[in-house]
Parts: C-alpha cells; sequence; structure tokens
C-alpha cells in the first residue's frame, strides 16, 4: 500500500468525478485504490443515508462511463471509517467500524469476476469493541488491523482474512499500548513485507513485523520521532523493514 498514490487517487477523484448531490455529503474523507485488473479508481466513503452514515463503493470506470455505486451497509447504525483494498486479481475488499453498543469491525468482498458482494462479516471478535480498523493486501491475503480495549490499555490487533480457512479471521494482538491519544494505526505491504505500526507515545512510534516463515509477528520496536514527526519515523520503519 502506498499512502502517496491514494492521495494522488483522492485528488483525481474530487477534481474529476461529479456525482449527485444526495451523494456527496460522507463522514470523514474517502478510501481509494485503482483496481490493477481494468485501471477503474475505486473509492468507499460513509455517506449520510436519510439518518445515518452508511459505507457507500463507488466505481469509477472512466472514459465518459458513469460512477457505478453500491451501498456496501444499509445498517440503522452509524457505519463510519471505511477502508478498501484491492487484489493483484482485482477483488475489492471494504472493511469499517460500526456504531453499535459493543462496537464491531465489518468487511465485505466483492469478486472482480462476477461483480457480486459477499455478505458482510464480523471481524473483531464477539464481545469485543473493535475500533479504527485499516487494511491493505500483500499479495495473497488481505490483512486488518484495529484497536480493542485491554487490560492497561489498547490493544494493536490483526486479522488475516482467509475466505476458505477454518478461522477466516486469525486474529493475533500484537501489541498493547498505554497511550491514550490517538494511535493512528497502520498496516503496510510492500515488496513480500508486512508491518504494523501506531503511535505509542509522545516521542515513540510503535511497530511489528510479519514473519512469512513462522507466520508469527514480531514483538514490538519503537522508532523515536522527537526530533522530526511521526511521517519520518513511519519512514525510517519502512526503509528497516524492506532492508530485510
Amino acid at each position: 500500500m502506498v499512502h502517496f498514490e491514494r492521495g494522488i487517487l483522492r485528488i483525481i477523484v474530487s477534481c474529476f468525478v461529479f456525482l449527485p448531490a444526495s451523494l456527496v455529503l460522507a463522514s470523514g474523507p474517502p478510501d481509494s485504490a485503482l483496481n490493477p485488473r481494468n485501471g477503474a479508481i475505486e473509492t468507499t466513503d460513509s455517506s449520510w443515508a436519510a439518518s445515518n452514515f452508511n459505507v457507500r463503493h463507488v466505481i469509477h470506470p472512466g472514459q465518459g462511463q458513469s460512477p457505478i455505486v453500491f451501498d456496501v451497509s444499509t445498517h440503522q447504525a452509524d457505519d463510519p471509517d471505511p477502508r478498501l483494498t484491492i487484489s493483484p486479481s482485482g477483488d475489492t475488499w471494504v472493511t469499517w467500524r460500526r456504531n453499535v453498543a459493543t462496537s464491531q469491525v465489518l468487511i465485505r468482498k466483492r469478486t472482480f469476476s462476477t461483480g457480486t458482494w459477499s455478505e458482510e462479516q464480523v471481524v473483531s471478535a464477539s464481545g469485543e469493541s473493535g475500533t479504527r480498523p485499516r487494511i491493505v493486501h500483500d499479495g495473497t491475503n488481505p490483512w486488518v488491523v484495529y484497536l480493542a480495549p485491554a487490560t492497561g490499555g489498547t490493544a494493536v490487533e490483526t486479522a488475516r482474512i482467509i475466505d476458505d480457512g477454518p478461522d477466516p479471521f486469525g486474529r493475533v494482538v500484537v501489541a498493547t499500548t498505554s497511550y491514550t491519544g490517538d494511535l493512528d494505526v497502520q498496516i503496510d505491504a510492500e515488496a513480500g513485507h508486512l508491518w504494523v505500526s501506531w503511535i505509542d507515545s509522545d516521542s515513540d512510534v510503535g511497530w511489528c513485523q510479519y514473519d512469512y516463515g513462522t507466520s508469527t509477528w514480531s514483538s514490538p520496536s519503537y522508532e523515536s520521532y522527537v526530533d522530526d514527526s511521526v511521517s519520518e519515523a513511519r519512514s525510517r520503519i519502512s526503509a528497516m523493514v524492506l532492508a530485510e
């Protein structure tokens, strides 16, 4: 996942795609990605639906064709903070948070070959209040990272999405932090590497890397940003991961 490219896609969508006024109102910025199979820009956001926010997915085919709009969620509760990822084969996954008594992290998949959507599934564990989901595809599977309450703070939890596995969500708590500010959790995949990062304190970014050989996550490491910024610390983390 390349954040710079996503930023460009957001600009393209906002500048060149004009939707009806009823589709414009949204909760938070959209998330966009280019589908490698057909070159279409896909965008997901949380849009106002008369009485609450629902997740909407828009495919922008280009070449003068009309956008294809799909309501990913139609629940009576608010569904904010959606994110998407697209596999090399063109399949799309959308994850988001549902604002119910015990908030949930959910996911749906759009199969490229058929254009059909799966039923929504709850990624977070039963009774677990999951928030701030982020998603990436590593070339084989999509991975979701989200936050959940834990003893002494907040857990950073990952889930590997396996369509045909006995445990489709393989959840793992990779770290727990006592930081009470915005953790800004992220998950990235590049060049055969997968890693998670989060703001762990007023001075450090925490991160863990996945080991495909052992199917385990590393213990947390920390990179200081006291002399520069969170983004600079994340750039150094990325360089360390990709250098291995």
